[in-house]
């Protein structure tokens, strides 16, 4: 008896030659918590491809965009950008770019730096009718804690 309209259902993913090229795809798009001054942050931006991608990371800011080299305090890693003793002027945006033969994509990542909230103010001889005080302010603990 010949069977009519038989369907196949399949959870398996469709199988390439590991030969064939395959552009950069991202597994997931996360921006990591907020990080307080003087923390490690760590950026992932790691893709799948055929061949393996390369990894570019970048920093947006007013002026315009700027490509992150390796320095003392930053690395870059297989797709992974780490900021070590953050700062508050590390925050903003980061773009990563993955590439290869295949084509390319791109993620940005927003990242958040919590400072303690610091006041200095110069402390200033005020007088009313032969009266004087000094001003001086400070929050402890911080706000954040």
């Amino acid at each position: 008896m010949k069977q009519r309209g038989k369907r196949r259902i399949s959870n398996e993913r469709e199988t390439r030659d590991p030969h064939t090229p395959v552009p950069p795809r991202f597994n997931e798009r996360v921006s990591p918590a907020p990080i307080r001054t003087g923390e490690t942050i760590v950026l992932s931006c790691i893709s799948q491809g055929i061949p393996p991608p390369m990894y570019l990371w970048f920093r947006e800011s007013v002026t315009g965009t700027a490509m992150i080299f390796n320095s003392e305090r930053i690395y870059t890693r297989a797709g992974v950008l780490v900021l070590q003793s953050a700062r508050a002027e590390d925050a903003g945006r980061y773009v990563c770019h993955a590439n290869n033969t295949a084509g390319s994509e791109m993620v940005e990542l927003e990242v958040s730096i919590i400072s303690s909230l610091s006041i200095h103010l110069v402390p200033q001889q005020v007088s009313f009718r032969d009266f004087f005080f000094n001003l001086r302010t400070r929050i402890d603990p911080a706000p954040f804690d």
